[in-house]
């Protein structure tokens, strides 16, 4: 066959063992487009691998595009709607809409100060 003494064949064995790994956590290319339940687009919202600090965010299209393995998770969020979580599953094109979160809007709060005006800026 290859001429492998008995010393050779466990540490091939071995070898080929340890490259299987790779290939289930292979990180590929995740596009998609996140949209609200009237088919438009959300612009920026932010898009995570779950579990990592690999992520992004929309852009004027809704569209986003990360670096994700076959079984990843992505958590979808954007201020006054509900958090999706999407499983990969191996796709490259990903479609996620958001529904409208009425308690996130009520809690959201508005801080601001007021602009002082002396005489020389009227």
């Amino acid at each position: 066959m290859l001429g492998l003494n008995s010393f050779q064949k466990p540490l091939l064995a071995l070898f080929l063992l340890c490259l299987f790994p790779l290939g289930v956590m292979a990180q590929s290319l995740v596009k998609g487009t996140v949209k609200d339940e009237a088919g438009d687009p959300i612009i920026g919202a932010s898009v995570q691998v779950e579990g990592t600090r690999t992520g992004g965010i929309t852009d004027l299209s809704g569209n986003f595009s990360v670096e994700a393995a076959n079984n990843a998770t992505l958590v979808v969020s954007y201020v006054g709607y509900s958090t999706e979580r999407v499983r990969v599953q191996g796709r490259s094109n990903i479609i996620v809409t958001l529904r409208e979160d009425a308690q996130t809007l009520n809690d959201v709060v508005v801080i601001g100060s007021p602009k002082i005006l002396t005489g020389a800026e009227e």
